[in-house]
This record gives structure tokens, sequence and C-alpha cells, in this order.
């Protein structure tokens, strides 16, 4: 584990994660992000600071299978 408290690759259903920590988890990028919010996940903006729910992230990757 990571001295910030993150885990790489674990994505907690019900959680809330600021958008660096989601891009920490699952190993993005910017671009990668910027793309996956082209393609249609969600987030939320509160106060500056965009947000991404777990349940948006799993069902968004589910999302991509090929």
């Amino acid at each position: 584990m990571r001295g910030n408290g993150t885990t790489p690759g674990v994505i907690t259903p019900g959680e809330l994660y600021v958008q660096d920590e989601a891009m920490q988890r699952v190993r993005w990028g910017r671009h990668a992000l910027r793309e996956a919010r082209r393609k249609g996940l969600k987030t939320v903006r509160v106060g500056g600071r965009v947000y991404i729910l777990a349940d948006d992230l799993i069902s968004f990757i589910e999302s991509q299978r090929v």
C-alpha cells in the first residue's frame, strides 16, 4: 500500500473518490481519464473538485469489455 492510503487496482463499491485517487487506483493518466469521460464515465464536480463514484467507475469499466 502506498503512503497516501490508496491501493492501486482496488475499487470499493459505495465509495467516493477524488479524481486523482480514482486515476491512481485504475492506473490511468490524464489522457485516459479524458477519454473515459468522453465515452460516458460520470463525474461529479463540487467546489472546484471532481469526484468519481466507485459504482460509476466499475460500471464504466464493465461497459468497455470487448
